[in-house]
């Protein structure tokens, strides 16, 4: 079986074409320029996901065109793509390579979005005649190529997907992603700093806690990070335990970094805040391994599911989120998903307090919290993926 993989966004299909073959499996890459190392997506590269030389990976190839919307009525593009992709057994897509790939008469076997390909892409419209031009185009045929694929990987429990694919008129197959390749050593001496802290706290979600982007209950439940709770929290518990050498990672990524600045100074605590540059994941999971615990998307109405909480608990560190009941919900792929399912800013803080009077609970939580990924969101999945090709190979012939 020969499949391809095409764009690499959340560094997710690098992670499964690693897992592919390690299964045996005939498993190719295509990468794009907007994943390239001198992209705006450069954290997205494969060189960001390893410590390998990528050079040396002959299964990474380039995608045969990058994505200018007047490519899609480019007969010769069109042509090179066709001819590049022809040769599969089955194809995963995602982000904007849906549309090349369906004007090429290439169709998805299977889609992958990874977030905003489902919710905004397709719908989406701007306000200048080139950028309205643009969506048109890609508009169109993405909704297009999404309505072709033969299966979507979509967890419709979460509010804004769910409202993507009944627009769309389309079901989704809730399964978790194995977008973090754990069959690799992550070390680095980035990190060495944290030894000497007793309590540390990873955020590296990205900072969003005051922009909207078109949430529509924004202006009562904030962004869709709420970054600020988990601040406070932190705060809170340094004030109450001024003698515990504690201290809260942050990462310069987001708009509203200089709004989580400023509570920062507010609530003075810049002597226990570490803010660091966005890096490669490899570097993330090595630092994640320092971790006392991580914490995502505290925020109303929206799964806090997603990179940044698998990320966390592969390196099993207890994770902090709001699942929005999906580790309670029988049928949901996360059913009880060793996350440390919470919403509030007291709730946080309770966690935080809890460990210090019981942080055998927590290791433990950590455990079943990288066992479970393994099953479920890492090489175990992979199996059930497999068993999806298989199906899909069957039907073909």
């Amino acid at each position: 079986m020969k499949v391809a993989f095409v764009d690499n966004l959340n560094n997710n299909f690098f992670s499964m074409v690693r897992y592919f073959r390690n299964e045996g499996v005939d498993a190719y890459l295509y990468t794009t320029s907007s994943t390239a190392l001198d992209s705006t997506n450069a954290h997205f590269s494969c060189e960001n996901d390893t410590f390998q030389n990528v050079k040396e990976l002959d299964y990474i190839l380039k995608f045969p065109s990058d994505y200018n919307w007047v490519n899609l009525y480019n007969r010769k593009v069109l042509s090179g793509i066709y001819n590049e992709l022809k040769d599969y057994d089955l194809i995963f897509a995602c982000s904007f390579s849906m549309a090349f790939l369906y004007r090429a008469n290439l169709p998805v076997d299977v889609f992958i979005p990874t977030g905003s390909d489902l919710f905004r892409l397709p719908f989406r419209a701007n306000n200048s005649i080139q950028e309205w031009l643009r969506d048109i185009a890609y508009k169109r045929i993405l909704r297009k190529s999404i309505k072709k694929s033969r299966i979507i990987i979509a967890n419709d429990s979460n509010p804004i997907f769910g409202t993507a694919l009944k627009k769309l008129g389309v079901s989704g197959v809730n399964l978790a992603i194995p977008m973090v390749f754990t069959e690799e050593v992550y070390e680095t001496d980035k990190w060495d700093f944290l030894d000497a802290y007793d309590f540390v706290v990873f955020n590296h979600s990205r900072q969003v806690w005051k922009t909207c982007h078109g949430l529509p209950d924004c202006a009562e439940n904030g962004g869709n990070k709420r970054n600020d709770k988990t601040i406070r929290a932190f705060a809170r518990l340094m004030t109450s335990h001024p003698d515990l050498s504690g201290l809260l990672v942050l990462f310069e990524y987001g708009p509203d970094v200089n709004h989580s600045k400023a509570l920062i100074s507010e609530l003075s605590i810049e002597a226990r805040v570490r803010w660091v540059p966005k890096m490669p994941r490899k570097e993330i999971l090595a630092g994640l391994k320092k971790a006392t615990f991580a914490v995502d998307q505290c925020r109303k109405n929206v799964v806090g599911i997603g990179g940044t909480s698998l990320e966390s608990i592969s390196m099993g560190v207890p994770t902090i989120t709001n699942t929005h009941g999906c580790v309670s919900e029988e049928d949901n792929y996360y059913y009880k998903a060793p996350f440390i399912d919470i919403l509030e800013e007291d709730e946080i803080l309770n966690e935080f307090e809890e460990y210090l009077a019981n942080f055998q609970k927590y290791d433990q939580i950590g455990v079943t919290s990288k066992k479970w990924f393994d099953n479920k969101a890492g090489v175990g999945v992979i199996k059930r993926y497999l068993t999806i090709c298989q199906d899909l190979m069957n039907d073909k012939s």
